[in-house]
């Protein structure tokens, strides 16, 4: 999983400089911007929806990103928004899978979720582990499997709700400046903002490892 997030914070590194060095592509981008700005302001709340419907999409499959999106909606929205639009996208997506897991839709889940992962933690996370546990396992974890495990095991919807509100946040927000970063060009910045999130990822899962061999 540790080789996983270095490729993929190489891989977001070399599309940075990519689309820093060429102009078709930033040419590309900004003509993009320009469309989406003018649906946005013919139609202010559609655009929200379709931002935020993107966002919770991002929360349950795994293979679709939606931060790929959020240099976009910053020059549409500007940060603050972009911010709140972003993490109310990722909870309501985080919620779905929750209740996916609740009400046993395995033959749903099975579609996007990959559910031998899922049994790797059944029986070590129960609705009794202690809410520092659920909160790492939230963090380490990809959003679909934590919210459909949760779910399945019946884990309280309220303490759930909290962990996922303070396991997006702090992504959402190096999401949000690090798409200004990129939009910015201030290339130590960008950098050192996705090398964070991948660190935060990979001292969380270890913490997680360590605390369910200790238990």
């Amino acid at each position: 999983m540790h080789k996983r997030r270095v490729i993929i914070f190489l891989l977001v590194i070399l599309l940075a400089f990519l689309f820093w060095y060429s102009a078709p592509l930033q040419n590309i981008f900004y003509d993009s911007v320009s469309i989406a700005n003018d649906y946005n302001d013919a139609r202010p709340v559609t655009g929200v929806i379709i931002f935020i419907a993107l966002a919770a999409i991002s929360a349950i499959f795994s293979l679709f990103s939606s931060i790929a999106l959020v240099p976009a909606a910053i020059m549409i929205w500007g940060g603050s928004l972009t911010l709140i639009l972003l993490l109310a996208g990722w909870i309501i997506g985080d919620i779905i899978a929750y209740f996916i897991g609740a009400y046993a839709l395995r033959n749903i889940a099975e579609k996007f979720i990959p559910i031998e992962k899922i049994d790797q933690y059944r029986g070590k996370i129960s609705k009794k582990t202690e809410f520092g546990l659920i909160l790492l396992f939230r963090i380490a974890m990809p959003t679909e499997i934590a919210g459909y495990l949760l779910g399945v095991i019946k884990y309280h919807f309220g303490k759930y709700f909290l962990a996922t509100f303070l396991s997006e946040l702090p992504f959402a927000l190096l999401a949000v400046y690090a798409g200004d970063a990129l939009i910015t060009q201030d290339v130590l910045t960008f950098i050192a903002l996705i090398a964070l999130g991948i660190a935060i990822a990979i001292i969380t899962i270890e913490l997680l490892h360590k605390k369910i061999k200790a238990k």
